[in-house]
C-alpha cells in the first residue's frame, strides 16, 4: 500500500510540474500550509491542486 501511494504522489507531483510549466528535474519546496515554490518563486499551492 505505501508503494502504492508514494508512486500515485509522485505521478501527482509530475502533472503539478507539467501543469505549472516546472521541468521534471527542478526542484520544490513545500511548506505546511500547501504553498509551493520553486527556485524561490512561488508556484502554487498544492491543497488547491486536482489530480
Amino acid at each position: 500500500m505505501e508503494l502504492a501511494a508514494s508512486t500515485k504522489f509522485r505521478e501527482i507531483v509530475h502533472r503539478f510540474k507539467d501543469v505549472n510549466g516546472i521541468g521534471p528535474a527542478e526542484s520544490l519546496h513545500w511548506q505546511d500550509n500547501g504553498d509551493v515554490y520553486s527556485n524561490g518563486i512561488f508556484v502554487d499551492n498544492f491543497h488547491d491542486y486536482q489530480d
